[in-house]
C-alpha cells in the first residue's frame, strides 16, 4: 500500500482577511491600484482593467504626450462601440424580448447594420497592415506586446483617429 497523505490545516488566522487576495487574483491583469486598508499591515487590491486597449491607454503606452494617448484610445473605443454595435461579438442572449424591448425589431436592426458598416469602413481605413492589430486589441481585448507589433497598432490607431475625424 501507499502512503496516506494528510491535508494541512491552516487555520483561519493563517488563511488571511477579506482585503487579501489569492495568489491566483495576481495573474489576471497587471493593472492594479494598491489602496492602504484598515488594518494594519495589509493591502487592498483592486483591478482596474482587463481590456488591452484600456491597459494601454493607462499607461501611456498608445502615445508620449497625453492628448495624442486619449485620441487614440477615443478612436479605438469608437470601433470597440461600433464591433459590438454590430454583433460582431459571440453573446448568450436568454430572452430576444429584453434586447428589443425598447423599440421595434426593424429600429434594432437598422443600428445593427449601421454599425457593421461603419466598423468595415473603420477598418478598410486603416488598411490590411495594422488591421490585425487594431481589431485584436480595440475588439478583442487581446495584448500585441511590444516592439513592432504595437507600432503597428499606434499607427493604425492613428490613421483610425484620421478616419473618425478626432
Amino acid at each position: 500500500m501507499g502512503k496516506i497523505r494528510h491535508r494541512r490545516k491552516t487555520p483561519a488566522t493563517a488563511r488571511g482577511t477579506q482585503d487579501q487576495v489569492p495568489r491566483e487574483r495576481w495573474q489576471h491583469g497587471d493593472e492594479t491600484l494598491v489602496e492602504p486598508a484598515e488594518a494594519a499591515g495589509s493591502r487592498r487590491v483592486v483591478v482596474l482593467t482587463q481590456d488591452a486597449l484600456d491597459r494601454y491607454y493607462r499607461r501611456g503606452q498608445l502615445a508620449p504626450a497625453a492628448d495624442e494617448n486619449r485620441r487614440l484610445y477615443d478612436a479605438g473605443a469608437r470601433l470597440r462601440r461600433d464591433f459590438h454595435r454590430a454583433g460582431l461579438t459571440p453573446d448568450v442572449v436568454a430572452r430576444y424580448s429584453d434586447l428589443v424591448s425598447g423599440g421595434s425589431i426593424q429600429g434594432f436592426l437598422a443600428v445593427r447594420e449601421d454599425s457593421y458598416r461603419a466598423w468595415r469602413a473603420a477598418i478598410q481605413a486603416v488598411g490590411p497592415v495594422a488591421a490585425d492589430e487594431v481589431v485584436a486589441v480595440c475588439c478583442q481585448g487581446a495584448p500585441v506586446g511590444k516592439g513592432a507589433r504595437m507600432e503597428i497598432l499606434r499607427r493604425g490607431l492613428a490613421v483610425l483617429a484620421k478616419h473618425y475625424g478626432y
